[in-house]
């Protein structure tokens, strides 16, 4: 598959480059407020959510990959606001991921380590293609003869499943866990020219959960183009949108060693 990376405001390409219904996934991450300085560029979340609306087809679905901020001692609730702004807009809130990255290094005094980010999953309708990751059940072939881990709105309990064998495999819980860092997020040693990227397999997974092969994939804030260079690995069609020329240009050239099958670490 191929990728295609637009230099430029992320609105403003949309407007101009994207036609109706024409994304099938968005698997992005924006920036945290201050967070970073991002070479000054500034983004706008109203317009942007309308015109991810107007690009995705029924059925599409948006990733939306965001940390918190501090200010004034106080957190700024980003993702939950933003999650808000989503549901508000009439997005189907289909999932809320949290992404525990283990270790934090940059600790905070008078509160725990911060340690996880959160991926709100919302949509256009009901999705059109999931495929949830599925786990080793730890007690297959055990025979239950009743599961009473359901209570009724009276507070009694009732049986949610009939008696039989538990099968080999459940579905994963919303909680991920991925590295960042060296070794870590990519091999493909070019991206840490860019200040905030996140981890290639967190990126395939939400590819792999709500896209097929052949679909075609967004990030408007391509950055490295992490999201890009996953989505051509995985046979999707990918196109990003980075308004600093710096970036974009890193990014063709990650997704040109994806084409040829380097630079990642699926």
């Amino acid at each position: 598959m191929t990728a295609v990376v637009h230099e430029g405001d992320n609105v403003e390409v949309l407007r101009a480059s994207f036609p109706d219904l024409s994304v099938d996934l968005v698997v992005t991450s924006p920036p945290y407020g201050d967070l970073r300085d991002y070479q000054g560029f500034r983004w706008d979340f109203d317009s942007l959510r309308r015109e991810l609306w107007r690009v995705l087809r029924p059925g599409g679905v948006v990733c939306w990959v965001v940390g918190d901020r501090i200010r004034n001692g106080s957190r700024l609730l980003q993702p939950e606001r933003q999650a808000v702004a989503f549901a508000d807009d009439g997005w189907t809130m289909h999932d809320v991921i949290v992404w525990n990255k283990g270790e934090n290094p940059m600790q905070r005094m008078g509160c725990h380590q911060q340690v996880y980010e959160t991926v709100v999953v919302a949509g256009k309708g009901k999705p059109r293609h999931v495929d949830v990751e599925r786990v080793p059940c730890s007690t297959v072939g055990a025979y239950h003869p009743r599961n009473r881990n359901y209570r009724g709105k009276d507070g009694s309990f009732r049986e949610r499943h009939k008696p039989g064998v538990v099968p080999p495999t459940k579905r994963s819980s919303n909680l991920w866990t991925y590295q960042t860092g060296h070794n870590h997020s990519t091999r493909w040693e070019e991206a840490w020219r860019h200040p905030a990227i996140f981890p290639e397999r967190l990126a395939a997974r939400c590819v792999r959960t709500w896209s097929a092969e052949g679909d075609t994939v967004l990030d408007p804030f391509a950055g490295s183009g992490t999201t890009l260079a996953v989505a051509v690995a995985l046979n999707r069609k990918a196109v990003g949108i980075e308004i600093s020329g710096e970036y974009a240009e890193l990014g063709r050239r990650r997704v040109a060693d994806a084409e040829g099958g380097l630079g990642t670490t699926l």
